[in-house]
C-alpha cells in the first residue's frame, strides 16, 4: 500500500521496520498490536521524562507516523516527571495491555534500542546523557 506521497511512504515504511524489529527478536508472529503498543509506551514515557526541548529535539527524529504518536495526548505543563528505573517501566506497563510471558524489562530495552537505532547517532548518545543513569541503562 501506497499514499502516493514520498514523505508519508517513507514514514510508513520506517515505522513497519520498527515494528518488525521487535516482532522477529521476540519470535511474534501476526503480533503487530503488541509491537505497537511497546512502541507506543516507550515513546509516551521517554516523552514524560523529557523537558519540552528535548520532546522536540526527539521527536524530530522519528518518523511521521510515530512523531503522532510521540505527542498522542502530551500535556507538557507537567513535564518532566520524574522517573527513576521503576517508575519509567510502570509507566510503559501501564500502557501495554497485553500479558505476555516475557521479560518485560527486556522487551522495554530492546523496544528503545530498536527506536534509538532509526534515529542519528548524536541525538541517541544525546539522549543517553540527559536522562536518569538507571534509565539510559536499558538502552
Amino acid at each position: 500500500m501506497t499514499t502516493n506521497v514520498s514523505s508519508l511512504d517513507a514514514s510508513i515504511q520506517k515505522t513497519i521496520a520498527i515494528l518488525r524489529d521487535i516482532e522477529d527478536e521476540f519470535g511474534w508472529t501476526e503480533r503487530r498490536q503488541q509491537s505497537y503498543a511497546i512502541v507506543r509506551g516507550v515513546l509516551h514515557a521517554l516523552r514524560d521524562r523529557f523537558t519540552v526541548e528535548q520532546a522536540a529535539h526527539f521527536a524530530a527524529q522519528l518518523p511521521l507516523i510515530l512523531q503522532g504518536v510521540f505527542y498522542e495526548g502530551w500535556r507538557p505543563a507537567n513535564l518532566p516527571l520524574r522517573m527513576h528505573r521503576t517508575d519509567f517501566l510502570d509507566h510503559i506497563r501501564s500502557e501495554f495491555p497485553f500479558s505476555l510471558e516475557i521479560d518485560f524489562e527486556g522487551l522495554v530495552s530492546y523496544a528503545l534500542q530498536v527506536i534509538l537505532e532509526h534515529m542519528s547517532p548524536g541525538e541517541a548518545e544525546k539522549i543517553r546523557k540527559e536522562i536518569p543513569a538507571d534509565i539510559a541503562e536499558l538502552f
